[in-house]
């Protein structure tokens, strides 16, 4: 599956679950969101919403690619010029 797949599978399925919720709220009874239901309903949105920001944050880190080249100082303290040049 690719990255772009991947990305509007979760983007989808998102977007599907909050209208789902919203559309369930409408035909609940208010006595049923009243106290502790409410607080685990809460608690429960707070949980997928985060672990959504860390699947799409995760996906985002793999796409991306290393743009900055590897150097062949790997490490060295010395500057390049001091390579090219004499160094006292």
């Amino acid at each position: 599956m690719s990255s772009t797949a991947a990305f509007l599978a979760s983007f989808a399925s998102i977007l599907i679950g909050a209208a789902i919720g919203m559309t369930l709220k409408r035909f609940l009874p208010a006595d049923v969101l009243e106290g502790g239901s409410k607080e685990a309903i809460r608690l429960g949105a707070g949980f997928l919403s985060t672990l959504a920001a860390l699947v799409i944050g995760l996906m985002i880190a793999s796409a991306k690619t290393p743009t900055t080249p590897r150097t062949a100082t790997s490490g060295s303290s010395v500057p390049m010029s001091c390579w090219s040049t004499r160094c006292s």
